[in-house]
């Protein structure tokens, strides 16, 4: 994996958040995809994670704090996910839709580089500057909208979908997002889950 790439490929995770068929179609193709995209949707969340603990190293919270820094970041990336499955099911399953998943989700991993705001989220919260930081971490869960856009428009311009087929395949997956977001935020942040997400 060629580093020096990187911002070749922002600029392709970029367009195919405005939707671009074209880099939707060349990320698809390229089996390298997989490993930048895994990379676009896990360093944020590990680069939140540490900023979090070193903004919170002299508090004196211990182990208490550090499973509410861990999973407010992963559980939307765990979420992502199911999404992602969940569509690609529907897809298949209700409407005999022929989906080659690596291609599928080379290009969601792709679109979910909209995740990266929460970075300037938690650098505005470690500075201090909180007002920023909720908004900033409503934009990165509503993140998810961006991938159901994308993943709306592959279905129909890659593997032939109907219109109204592809709707319901991502409201199933968004739907599938809010309840994989709910099990595990209850699951392992119980009584923070809510002051944490709503």
């Amino acid at each position: 994996m060629d580093f020096k790439k990187f911002p070749e490929e922002l600029k392709k995770a970029i367009s195919i958040l405005t939707l671009k068929v074209d880099k939707m179609k060349e990320v698809a193709a390229n089996k390298e995809s997989l490993i930048w995209g895994l990379i676009f949707v896990l360093a944020p969340a590990l680069v939140n994670i540490i900023l979090m603990r070193i903004s919170l190293s002299g508090s004196g919270l211990g182990s208490f704090v550090s499973g509410l820094l861990f999973w407010p970041f992963l559980i939307p990336v765990l979420a992502i996910g199911g999404m992602t499955v969940t569509t690609v099911l529907v897809a298949e399953k209700a409407y005999k839709a022929k989906i080659d998943y690596n291609s599928f989700v080379r290009v969601s991993l792709y679109a979910y580089i909209v995740g990266a705001i929460s970075l300037v989220a938690t650098l505005f919260l470690v500075l201090g500057i909180t007002g920023l930081y909720y908004i900033l971490v409503d934009l990165s869960v509503l993140g998810f909208l961006a991938v159901l856009l994308v993943q709306f428009k592959m279905l129909m311009d890659m593997f032939s979908v109907k219109k109204n087929d592809a709707i319901v395949a991502v409201v199933s997956g968004g739907a599938a997002y809010f309840l994989l977001s709910f099990i595990l935020g209850k699951l392992f942040l119980g009584m923070f889950y809510q002051f944490l997400y709503f």
